[in-house]
């Protein structure tokens, strides 16, 4: 049997879980993040559905990343984390209210 290429995956309360990608070095490095995300949930069931993201170093890992793309390794470690509602803009569209809000009429 040939080895097993693996990656530490620590979830969003701490918990450590190791995941089998695959079973060659050239299929691990193909890996997509999307298709990764597909394992996740069968060792996380609490992610299905769940807005999250994948960090790997400093780096957030996006759908069609390749693992080979973002050099991740065989054993490496990615961080899950919570997107949280919030952020982005917010406030009164430009073109409602900053001219209206800031003139001096």
């Amino acid at each position: 049997m040939g080895d097993i290429y693996q990656i530490r995956v620590i979830g969003f309360k701490g918990e450590t879980k190791t995941i089998d990608v695959a079973t060659s070095e050239d299929d691990f490095n193909k890996t997509t993040v999307s298709a990764f995300k597909e394992k996740l949930i069968v060792k996380f069931p609490e992610l299905k559905g769940a807005q999250f993201r994948m960090m790997f170093t400093e780096i957030q890992l996006e759908d069609s990343d390749t693992f080979s793309m973002r050099k991740i390794l065989n054993k490496s470690t990615i961080f899950l984390i919570i997107r949280m509602p919030g952020g982005g803009e917010g406030g009164i569209p430009p073109s409602e209210g900053w001219s209206r809000i800031h003139s001096l009429d």
